[in-house]
């Protein structure tokens, strides 16, 4: 299928680029560093909820291990900093791939200079998107069946894991959803459907500070990603969104 360049409005509600790493200095040093190499750059930097949490509970529960604990926040976006994670986000108005990647380039090889990485295990995007339509399956190129019989009126939250070649992808569809979306500098809930979809590779073997290896698996999920999300949706929804192309 032809996938377009770009659609209006592009329902995004927050793009995340996510490495998972081993380090090679003391865990709780991880933060100090990076803090320290952007102290005069970000605008102010946050704890977040999962810094309450006692450390070895985190270390013992596997969704917590790679859990982020402090924000820096940049004037185009921000940065969400654990003792084995980093992540990059983009919110509000998407900044576009082009100008998020270039972003990331720019602030992970400062990063990999800082040469606190040991291991890479793991790197990701993650796209969170929002529909207005309360029913997004009816809009879209899924079928959702069993033994002949048709779930799809029933199955209003769906998640499904595949591979393609070496990247992982979840997918996860929530119909009649509320969602905080930031208005006029203070947030609205509202209803509607999210489509949120995390491609990734595992163990990906890494050179030591190889930005452009690391920029170039980072597109390819970006690929996956946009490929899975654009062949879910309805030729009449893409329409909707006002799809522009590039030749």
């Amino acid at each position: 299928m032809k996938i377009p360049s770009k659609i209006t409005p592009d329902c995004i509600l927050e793009s995340i680029s996510e490495l998972r790493f081993t380090s090679k200095i003391p865990e709780e040093a991880v933060f100090g560093s990076i803090y320290g190499h952007f102290k005069d750059r970000f605008t102010n930097f946050e704890n977040l909820q999962t810094f309450q949490i006692p450390e070895q509970i985190r270390k013992s529960d596997s969704n917590l291990l790679y859990a982020p604990l402090y924000k820096l926040n940049f004037d185009d976006i921000f940065i969400q900093i654990g003792p084995r994670s980093l992540s990059f986000h983009s919110t509000e108005k998407y900044i576009g791939w082009t100008a998020f990647s270039s972003r990331i380039h720019e602030l992970i090889s400062e990063i990999l200079k800082l040469d606190i990485i040991e291991n890479v295990q793991r790197v990701g995007i993650r796209y969170i998107n929002y529909f207005e339509t309360k029913t997004i399956l009816k809009e879209s190129n899924l079928s959702v069946n069993f033994n002949n019989f048709d779930l799809q009126p029933f199955a209003h939250n769906i998640i499904l894991n595949y591979t393609k070649q070496d990247i992982g992808l979840t997918l996860r569809i929530y119909e009649n959803a509320t969602v905080s979306i930031n208005k006029n500098a203070s947030l609205e809930n509202k209803l509607g459907s999210v489509i949120d979809i995390d491609s990734f590779i595992n163990n990906p073997n890494l050179i030591k500070n190889d930005t452009e290896k690391l920029m170039g698996l980072l597109t390819r999920t970006h690929e996956a990603e946009k490929e899975l999300f654009f062949s879910l949706l309805s030729d009449d929804l893409i329409k909707k969104h006002n799809p522009e192309y590039q030749d």
